[in-house]
């Protein structure tokens, strides 16, 4: 469990992690070129049934304050403060997706958010959240079980997310 050791201490999908109690397992690691890549399952509750995300992060090379782009079905997370919420100017993905940022990143989501990028998350088979934190990007999708196929899905969408934020 030296993963647990790892989350961060602020942001949305963490906010409830504790040392003592949360779960990370089904740990991989890798890089494309100098980026650290990560995939894993996380739970801030595992005795509660449903609490697993499956979740997929890239180190990037900017330090960001705080980006959160929530799948309207994600639940069992709340938004921290300091965030506010914007709206796309593409309506159906507005019906699926909520955007939040902190003042110093807005623009940025809205440079995150391109239209190709926000086409590529609402057109993928799980539904994603993602959350940008200091220098690294979190997607993450509540799962079942640890599924190969599902593994499969997030790094592809992780290397759709390298490709597009030109990391």
């Amino acid at each position: 469990d030296w993963g647990r050791y790892a989350l961060p201490e602020k942001g949305m999908l963490f906010s409830e992690a504790s040392l003592r109690y949360s779960d990370v397992n089904n740990h991989v690691l890798g890089k494309w070129g100098e980026t650290l890549v990560q995939l894993y399952t996380y739970s801030a509750t595992p005795t509660v049934p449903g609490s697993y995300f499956l979740v997929g992060q890239l180190t990037v090379p900017k330090e960001y304050e705080g980006i959160i782009v929530k799948h309207k079905k994600v639940q069992g997370v709340k938004i921290p403060s300091g965030y506010q919420k914007y709206q796309m100017e593409w309506e159906e993905f507005n019906e699926c997706y909520e955007v939040f940022a902190t003042e110093i990143d807005k623009v940025t989501s809205f440079e995150l958010l391109n239209p190709k990028f926000m086409a590529y998350l609402k057109d993928n088979e799980l539904e994603f959240s993602l959350e940008v934190i200091s220098d690294t990007i979190y997607f993450f999708t509540h799962v079942a079980q640890c599924d190969e196929k599902n593994y499969e899905i997030l790094l592809n969408v992780l290397n759709g997310a390298y490709k597009e934020l030109k990391l």
